[in-house]
């Protein structure tokens, strides 16, 4: 059979009608496919979806909608169900306004609920309802994704997108919300009435504050502000109490807060790449810390009460301004892992060798003496010296 002979045959069963005994879902199922096969989707410029909407005039997603339709239309006694069904009214909504202007908004708004609203219709025991609309190219995220108020979890990494409508706060289920890779400057103030918010990743945008709304998610468990602007830890932070992991590396942060005690779940606190130079002693009283990463900063004296995080298994301060360490890093006890390559060490404490867990340090890129002795009770880690210094270290006896 020929390549034309194959494209022929394939053209015509697209337009082949549908086979009337199929079951409801899978109705859905073929109609959806016929729609979205149709566009080229949100990923794609908006020119090729206006060239393909005229293509196909728009018949495909009518009969998406109608087969989505007549499975609601079943349950109407069921919320949920009314729910759908106003979803399905603005999809139509967006269908009638971009066969007289097919503008980008309408098809956005048209592509996100047709997208979930089938997703939902053909899962609907889904106990965990995600909307992925990650790298789809919007010029603004359409404000009927409000209208998604059962949304659990909302990826919109690598939209583009320049502003958040302030109609995501009615989305009061998220639990989850992605908005990482945008160019974001700010967010609106009605993220605080996300009440089940528990992730909330905003990295890699251009961000300089955040809005006081953002000290109304009493859920956030995990806040990641990766790669934006910040020159201070943004005040709304100091009331996330649950907060449990904190990221906000790659910014211009020339300190940490004393209020960050208030913040005693925390577990995880990384703020690597920025201008810090001192730590406050209120670093010591989060007493659930179990990583704390500094990297590439300008440190240049770590407080006596680092040797009150307990718990602490992971400290990351390579790539800073050390000339010594406290005696009072012996007192981590649960420390694994202490990175300290390339600062000004000239000599290890002798507090180090009593880290009874300790299972590698790192030093390499410090100016330690050949002739260095080290304490006998780190000859455990003699096989990480050897390359870590350039030499085999010799070790005290006794």
């Amino acid at each position: 059979m020929s390549r034309r002979h194959r494209r022929r045959r394939r053209v015509h069963q697209l337009h082949e009608p549908l086979d009337p005994v199929l079951p409801p879902l899978e109705l859905v199922r073929l109609h959806r496919s016929r729609a979205l096969s149709s566009f080229p989707s949100l990923r794609a410029s908006h020119e090729r979806n206006v060239q393909a909407l005229r293509q196909v005039k728009g018949d495909p997603w009518r009969n998406a909608i109608e087969a989505l339709e007549s499975i609601l239309s079943a349950h109407t006694g069921n919320v949920e169900a009314r729910r759908g069904l106003s979803i399905l009214q603005a999809a139509t909504e967006a269908l009638d306004s971009m066969a007289a202007d097919a503008s980008e908004s309408a098809v956005a708004t048209l592509l996100v609920l047709l997208e979930y609203e089938g997703q939902i219709a053909t899962r609907p025991d889904a106990s965990w309802k995600r909307l992925d609309l990650s790298f789809h190219r919007f010029q603004r995220l359409p404000a009927a994704v409000s209208l998604l108020t059962d949304v659990q979890e909302l990826d919109l990494n690598g939209c583009g997108l320049a502003e958040i409508p302030g109609e995501l706060g009615r989305m009061e289920r998220l639990e989850a919300l992605h908005l990482q890779g945008n160019r974001l400057e700010s967010i609106p103030d009605a993220v605080g009435e996300l009440r089940e918010l528990q992730f909330f990743d905003l990295s890699r945008n251009q961000l300089r504050e955040l809005p006081q709304g953002v000290s109304r998610l009493g859920s956030l468990r995990r806040l990641y502000l990766v790669g934006n602007r910040f020159e201070a830890l943004p005040r709304p932070v100091r009331a996330l109490w649950a907060l449990r992991i904190l990221d906000v590396s790659r910014n211009f942060l020339g300190a940490i807060p004393y209020w960050i005690r208030e913040l005693e779940y925390l577990e995880v606190l990384e703020a690597n790449d920025n201008a810090l130079e001192e730590l406050p002693h209120q670093i010591g009283w989060l007493p659930d810390l179990k990583t704390l990463q500094l990297n590439r900063n300008r440190i240049a004296r770590l407080p006596r009460e680092i040797g009150l995080l307990s718990r602490l298994e992971d400290l990351g301060l390579a790539e800073n301004r050390l000339r010594s360490l406290p005696p009072a890093i012996g007192k981590l006890r649960s420390l694994l892992h202490l990175y300290l390559q390339r600062n000004q060490l000239t000599s290890l404490p002798t507090e180090v060798a009593a880290l009874p867990c300790l299972e590698a340090l790192f030093v390499r890129g410090n100016p330690l003496p050949r002739a260095l002795p080290l304490p006998r009770s780190l000859g455990r880690l003699v096989r990480t010296f050897p390359y870590e210094l350039g030499w085999q270290p010799s070790f005290q006896s006794g």
